[in-house]
This record gives C-alpha cells, sequence and structure tokens, in this order.
C-alpha cells in the first residue's frame, strides 16, 4: 500500500475545502430562491388560513350576517333564552 506524502494529503485536503466553498457558494441561494418562490407564491398562506379556520371564533354577529346558525336548534351563540316575567 503507498504512502500519501504530506503534500498529497494537503492537495486532498485543499480539494474538499475547495468543493465545500464552491457548494456553499452555489448551493445555499437555490435554497433561499426556493423559500422565497414558495413565499410568493402563497403556498405558506395555506397554512395561514387553516390556523385561522381552527382558532376564529365565529361571533353572533358573524354568524347571522353570513345566515348560518352556529348551533343544530338554530339558535346563535350568545343568545339568552331566559325569559322575563311580565
Amino acid at each position: 500500500m503507498p504512502k500519501i506524502s504530506i503534500v498529497g494529503n494537503l492537495m486532498i485536503m485543499l480539494g474538499f475545502l475547495i468543493t465545500a466553498a464552491a457548494m456553499f457558494v452555489f448551493v445555499w441561494p437555490l435554497g433561499a430562491g426556493l423559500a422565497a418562490l414558495l413565499l410568493a407564491s402563497g403556498l405558506f398562506r395555506f397554512f395561514n388560513n387553516a390556523r385561522e379556520a381552527l382558532t376564529k371564533r365565529r361571533t353572533p354577529a358573524r354568524a347571522s350576517i353570513l345566515g348560518q346558525p352556529q348551533f343544530a336548534s338554530g339558535k346563535l351563540a350568545g343568545a339568552s333564552e331566559s325569559t322575563t316575567a311580565g
């Protein structure tokens, strides 16, 4: 098995460093560009809309504007069931 000289080892290490530097310089902007394209195309907006739909509470006013009762009984949220004796 031939022994590699110190100069040979340094050349191999230099080759690895050049390769790593080239990948750092040329590859990470591609990832950053892809992330920018995803943001620009609005794909992340889908997740934001899903979160809002899950966390937003429908108020009685909003439900009445939409014409949709909030409960199966047909009553809106917040409507009191108390009767006043007259």
